[in-house]
Protein backbone atom coordinates (compact mmCIF):
# COMPACT_ATOMS: atom_id res chain seq x y z
CA UNK A 1 0.00 0.00 0.00
CA UNK A 2 1.49 3.32 -1.10
CA UNK A 3 1.23 6.31 1.27
CA UNK A 4 2.82 9.63 0.31
CA UNK A 5 2.79 13.33 1.01
CA UNK A 6 1.79 15.36 -2.03
CA UNK A 7 4.19 18.00 -3.33
CA UNK A 8 1.98 20.61 -1.68
CA UNK A 9 2.08 18.61 1.57
CA UNK A 10 5.87 18.36 1.51
CA UNK A 11 6.24 22.09 0.86
CA UNK A 12 3.62 22.97 3.47
CA UNK A 13 5.28 20.73 6.06
CA UNK A 14 8.68 22.32 5.38
CA UNK A 15 7.38 25.90 5.52
CA UNK A 16 5.23 25.26 8.61
CA UNK A 17 8.13 23.53 10.35
CA UNK A 18 10.32 26.53 9.60
CA UNK A 19 7.75 29.12 10.75
CA UNK A 20 5.45 27.67 13.44
CA UNK A 21 6.29 23.99 13.73
CA UNK A 22 2.62 23.19 13.18
CA UNK A 23 0.88 21.47 10.28
CA UNK A 24 -2.90 21.90 10.21
CA UNK A 25 -5.09 19.02 9.07
CA UNK A 26 -8.79 19.74 8.79
CA UNK A 27 -10.51 16.76 7.12
CA UNK A 28 -10.10 13.25 5.76
CA UNK A 29 -11.29 12.53 2.22
CA UNK A 30 -12.14 9.13 0.79
CA UNK A 31 -12.80 7.94 -2.74
CA UNK A 32 -13.27 4.90 -4.92
CA UNK A 33 -10.52 5.62 -7.48
CA UNK A 34 -13.14 5.39 -10.26
CA UNK A 35 -13.24 1.64 -9.67
CA UNK A 36 -9.48 1.11 -10.04
CA UNK A 37 -6.60 0.74 -7.60
CA UNK A 38 -3.98 3.22 -8.80
CA UNK A 39 -0.56 4.41 -7.66
CA UNK A 40 -0.85 7.82 -5.96
CA UNK A 41 1.41 10.56 -7.29
CA UNK A 42 3.24 13.31 -5.43
CA UNK A 43 1.78 15.75 -7.98
CA UNK A 44 -1.86 14.94 -7.14
CA UNK A 45 -4.02 17.80 -5.91
CA UNK A 46 -7.17 15.75 -5.32
CA UNK A 47 -8.37 12.17 -5.14
CA UNK A 48 -9.22 10.53 -8.46
CA UNK A 49 -12.88 10.18 -7.47
CA UNK A 50 -13.64 11.67 -4.07
CA UNK A 51 -16.84 10.28 -2.53
CA UNK A 52 -16.83 11.91 0.91
CA UNK A 53 -15.18 14.55 3.07
CA UNK A 54 -15.10 13.44 6.72
CA UNK A 55 -14.54 15.16 10.04
CA UNK A 56 -11.62 13.77 12.01
CA UNK A 57 -13.02 12.25 15.21
CA UNK A 58 -9.86 11.01 16.93
CA UNK A 59 -6.09 11.39 16.75
CA UNK A 60 -3.34 9.35 18.34
CA UNK A 61 0.26 10.53 18.38
CA UNK A 62 3.47 8.71 19.14
CA UNK A 63 6.43 10.98 18.50
CA UNK A 64 6.23 12.02 14.86
CA UNK A 65 3.75 9.27 13.91
CA UNK A 66 0.08 10.29 13.89
CA UNK A 67 -3.06 8.23 13.43
CA UNK A 68 -6.26 9.93 12.26
CA UNK A 69 -9.73 8.42 12.49
CA UNK A 70 -12.96 9.50 10.84
CA UNK A 71 -16.51 8.20 10.90
CA UNK A 72 -18.15 7.35 7.60
CA UNK A 73 -21.81 8.45 7.75
CA UNK A 74 -24.23 5.56 8.18
CA UNK A 75 -26.39 6.82 5.32
CA UNK A 76 -23.53 6.63 2.78
CA UNK A 77 -24.07 4.90 -0.53
CA UNK A 78 -22.23 1.56 -0.76
CA UNK A 79 -18.86 1.65 -2.57
CA UNK A 80 -15.30 0.31 -2.26
CA UNK A 81 -12.75 2.71 -0.77
CA UNK A 82 -9.54 2.66 -2.83
CA UNK A 83 -8.06 6.05 -1.92
CA UNK A 84 -7.87 8.18 1.19
CA UNK A 85 -6.34 11.59 1.79
CA UNK A 86 -5.89 14.35 4.34
CA UNK A 87 -6.58 18.00 3.56
CA UNK A 88 -5.40 21.14 5.31
CA UNK A 89 -7.33 24.18 6.50
CA UNK A 90 -7.02 25.69 3.00
CA UNK A 91 -8.74 22.60 1.50
CA UNK A 92 -5.55 21.37 -0.21
CA UNK A 93 -4.60 17.70 -0.38
CA UNK A 94 -1.47 17.18 1.68
CA UNK A 95 -1.31 13.39 1.98
CA UNK A 96 -2.72 10.49 -0.05
CA UNK A 97 -2.78 6.72 0.21
CA UNK A 98 -4.05 3.67 -1.54
CA UNK A 99 -6.68 1.98 0.57
CA UNK A 100 -7.68 -1.66 0.68
CA UNK A 101 -10.92 -1.24 2.65
CA UNK A 102 -13.49 -3.71 1.35
CA UNK A 103 -16.47 -1.42 1.03
CA UNK A 104 -18.56 1.19 2.69
CA UNK A 105 -21.83 -0.44 3.59
CA UNK A 106 -25.07 1.45 3.82
CA UNK A 107 -25.73 0.82 7.49
CA UNK A 108 -28.65 3.15 8.13
CA UNK A 109 -30.63 1.90 11.13
CA UNK A 110 -27.71 -0.34 12.11
CA UNK A 111 -25.92 -0.32 15.44
CA UNK A 112 -22.36 -0.44 14.07
CA UNK A 113 -20.35 2.43 12.60
CA UNK A 114 -17.80 2.51 9.81
CA UNK A 115 -14.59 4.09 11.11
CA UNK A 116 -11.59 4.61 8.85
CA UNK A 117 -8.09 5.33 10.11
CA UNK A 118 -4.80 6.35 8.53
CA UNK A 119 -1.27 6.69 9.88
CA UNK A 120 1.25 9.28 8.73
CA UNK A 121 4.80 10.11 9.71
CA UNK A 122 5.72 13.80 9.77
CA UNK A 123 9.09 15.53 9.92
CA UNK A 124 10.74 15.50 13.33
CA UNK A 125 9.66 18.59 15.26
CA UNK A 126 6.34 19.03 13.43
CA UNK A 127 3.19 19.25 15.52
CA UNK A 128 -0.13 18.32 13.94
CA UNK A 129 -3.03 20.68 14.61
CA UNK A 130 -6.57 19.69 13.63
CA UNK A 131 -9.56 21.79 12.86
CA UNK A 132 -12.65 19.74 13.50
CA UNK A 133 -16.14 20.48 12.26
CA UNK A 134 -19.03 21.14 14.60
CA UNK A 135 -18.39 17.99 16.62
CA UNK A 136 -16.93 18.56 20.07
CA UNK A 137 -14.57 15.76 21.05
CA UNK A 138 -13.27 14.51 24.36
CA UNK A 139 -10.52 11.94 24.59
CA UNK A 140 -11.16 8.69 26.40
CA UNK A 141 -8.49 9.70 28.92
CA UNK A 142 -10.18 13.09 29.59
CA UNK A 143 -13.60 11.48 29.97
CA UNK A 144 -12.33 8.76 32.28
CA UNK A 145 -10.35 11.22 34.42
CA UNK A 146 -13.10 13.81 34.72
CA UNK A 147 -16.08 11.53 35.22
CA UNK A 148 -14.19 9.29 37.59
CA UNK A 149 -13.18 12.25 39.73
CA UNK A 150 -16.77 13.49 39.90
CA UNK A 151 -18.03 10.03 40.85
CA UNK A 152 -15.41 9.73 43.59
CA UNK A 153 -16.55 13.07 44.97
CA UNK A 154 -20.14 11.87 45.08
CA UNK A 155 -21.18 14.39 42.44
CA UNK A 156 -23.59 13.20 39.78
CA UNK A 157 -21.62 12.48 36.64
CA UNK A 158 -24.48 12.18 34.17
Amino acid sequence: MIKIFTQYGLEKQASDLYSTGELTISKMVIGDGNGEMYEPSVTQTSLVNQRAELDIIDINADGNIYQFFAKIPSDSESYTIREVGLIDDENNLIWISQCEMDSVLNIEDAVMENIIGVQIEVAQGTTIITKEGSVQLASKEWTTNNFQVLAEKGIASG
